[in-house]
């Protein structure tokens, strides 16, 4: 049988054709033969290259460890964001031990109101006059705002800055709730974070009838009764501010938030009712009250876990919206409780009604 070839080996010592094993004729058996070496190397390198799931888990590697790479710095640079701000802002405590911003001490709400003193026969008062208060309060929503934003986290009221000159409450906050994240219909609508200049005014005087001096009986009572309402709303804001603050705590791992159990009134939500917080089961454990609004965000910022745990990526754990164990209501009542303890205050059955007693305290008692 005669020798056959292809075109391609015309020439050369080795040809292909049937003795080689091949069939047909013309160019197709040297194609043949190329196609089946290049499968055998192909096999051959399949065998042992990497194979196509372990470049998959390899590549999916590599993207794990840039993420947490991202992280780490996202993380490292809302520390700094946060540290640097609380700095800015002068956040310290006194010689008294009270906690100041900017030069300006927020005291407890129990000491909203100014004590009025006999001292070498003359009247004294406004140991924290309002307008220090409303700008110490000013001067945390603005820092909250900074935080919060630096360490994507929405508290569950939210201040918002005053509204424009068309609406009313004109330069005050409100407060407002933000849905999502609360587990009770309560407090829903927007409060006024503003303490009236009027909130001082006494109602009787112990051992000394001034108020005929001041003004009539029954222009007394009026201011007396609008003063009492003011300043009972400013306090419900007061008390969801601080609500939010130490919900932001929480979040960033501080340990210890809580309120003293004997000095509230079982008033708690029953719409809210869901298990209570470590620090909330534990009266002896709360290391910081949640009405101390400056020591909260100061403790934050000191925390080993700041910025960790956001509402948006970019952090190791994402939050939900619930899971906070501190009552709201409890935190209101606390703030309502510490105001009638210390002046006097009581709230009759009517809601917004309320009576007062103030007294004028001598230096001596």
């Amino acid at each position: 049988m005669e020798r056959t070839s292809c075109r391609g080996c015309i020439g050369r010592e080795t040809m292909c054709g049937p003795e080689a094993g091949y069939i047909g004729e013309g160019g197709t058996d040297c194609f043949r033969s190329s196609d089946g070496r290049y499968r055998r190397e192909a096999l051959t390198t399949l065998r042992t290259g990497p194979s196509e799931v372990n470049q998959l888990e390899n590549a999916v590697k590599r993207v794990l460890l840039q993420q947490r790479d991202t992280t780490s710095r996202i993380i490292h640079a809302r520390q700094v964001l946060v540290r640097e701000a609380i700095t800015v802002f002068g956040l310290h405590t006194t010689s008294k031990g009270e906690w100041s911003i900017a030069g300006l001490v927020l005291p407890s709400p129990d000491a909203f109101r100014c004590e009025f003193r006999w001292i070498k026969a003359q009247l004294t008062f406004a140991v924290h006059p309002s307008a220090s208060i409303n700008g110490a309060i000013s001067h945390t929503i603005h820092l909250l705002s900074l935080i919060t934003s630096y360490l994507s986290i929405t508290l569950p009221f939210v201040p918002t800055p005053p509204p424009p000159l068309s609406l009313p409450h004109v330069g005050r906050t409100l407060v407002k709730a933000n849905t999502p994240f609360l587990g009770t219909t309560k407090w829903r609508d927007k409060h006024v974070l503003w303490m009236s200049s009027t909130a001082s005014i006494p109602t009787k005087i112990r051992g000394r009838d001034y108020s005929s001096k001041v003004t009539q009986p029954a222009a007394a009572a009026n201011i007396i009764t609008k003063s009492m309402t003011k300043h009972r709303q400013f306090l419900t804001s007061f008390a969801l501010l601080s609500f939010s603050v130490a919900y932001l705590a929480w979040s960033q791992g501080v340990p210890g938030i809580g309120i003293r159990e004997e000095d509230v009134r079982d008033e708690s939500d029953e719409e809210s009712s869901r298990p209570a917080s470590r620090e909330a089961d534990s009266p002896s454990a709360v290391l910081i009250s949640a009405t101390s609004i400056l020591e909260l965000i100061h403790a934050l910022s000191v925390s080993p876990t700041l910025g960790q745990k956001a509402h948006e990526p970019g952090a190791i754990t994402m939050l939900k919206h619930l899971g906070f164990g501190l009552d709201v209501a409890k935190v209101v009542q606390i703030v309502l409780t510490a105001e009638e303890n210390r002046w006097g205050t009581k709230t009759a059955d009517g809601p917004g009604d309320q009576s007062e007693g103030w007294d004028l305290l001598d230096a001596e008692g």
